[in-house]
């Protein structure tokens, strides 16, 4: 993290220009990194979340950012809470506290992570002998630099394959598979498919190959229904044929064109033929 020359009187990392009774609440406090992330909570919907005159006002405003809202002593400790605002929505918050020594040491320096026990990470730079032993409430607005949010979350997984009919892909045509979110209690349970191997290590890795997974898919691979009405030879079940003669390909009415010379003779059954090699 980056650091300031801690002797200088200035009123970093908080802004602006602080009154003299907010700098004697935050005279300890020499530097602050907010890492916030995780679910916020929700102060306008909640029960608690009424005025009352030990709260201060929640601020209207339409960035993000971190206020210290309030101030407590307890024996030889004050646990500063700070609070964290999302764009365009006070209700939108995170609480992140430090339990910061105070009156101790004089002249040390340390560092304090919060223990509020959410997802948010933070780190306070303090001077221990400068910590402000009292209670009580304010609205300090922290240095804007000193905090990232990290607040984008997944809220829907969408799955979708593309419409396959007697194995002929449908590039324009998707079907979807599974859809769920984040309101739902559906869980999902990531098991290797065909061809699909699924790992996980920090991350869900999808992975795609023939034969990975549970093997090749065991028939064509139909998304759709193909249509009755279709009696084209695609519809048409084979286990086995020959679709080339030597590089020959069947014409369009799926005649396969053979000139042959009187050295050879033709034998014709149902789904065979038979080339014969007559004596001279």
């Amino acid at each position: 993290m980056t650091t300031r020359h801690v002797a200088a009187d200035t009123d970093y990392p908080f802004v602006p220009v602080l009154s003299d009774a907010d700098s004697l609440i935050v005279g300890g406090i020499l530097d602050l990194v907010f890492t916030i992330q995780g679910p916020p909570t929700d102060i306008g919907t909640s029960s608690s979340s009424t005025s009352s005159s030990s709260e201060p006002d929640q601020p209207s405003v339409l960035t993000r950012d971190v206020y210290l809202i309030h101030y407590a002593v307890q024996i030889m400790n004050t646990v500063f809470s700070f609070r964290a605002v999302e764009l365009g929505d006070p209700n939108k918050t995170w609480d992140i506290t430090f339990t910061v020594p105070n009156n101790t040491d004089p002249g040390k320096i340390a560092m304090a992570t919060n223990d509020d026990g959410g997802d948010s990470r933070a780190v306070l730079i303090y001077s221990s002998d400068k910590v402000i032993a009292a209670t009580g409430d304010c609205m300090i607005r922290v240095e804007p630099g000193r905090s990232q949010f990290y607040t984008e979350a997944v809220t829907a997984l969408s799955f979708w394959n593309i419409a396959r009919c007697a194995g002929v892909e449908d590039s324009s045509s998707s079907v979807e598979v599974l859809t769920t979110g984040s309101s739902s209690a559906t869980s999902l349970n990531w098991e290797d498919g065909y061809n699909t191997v699924v790992s996980y290590e920090n991350s869900l890795l999808l992975t795609g190959g023939v034969g990975l997974g549970l093997g090749v898919v065991p028939d064509v691979g139909n998304t759709v229904v193909c249509e009755e009405s279709s009696t084209s030879a695609e519809s048409l079940e084979f286990d086995d044929y020959v679709s080339v003669v030597n590089g020959i390909l069947p014409d369009g009415t799926g005649v396969l064109p053979i000139v042959r010379s009187n050295s050879i003779g033709v034998k014709r059954t149902r789904g065979r033929l038979e080339l014969l090699i007559r004596n001279q």
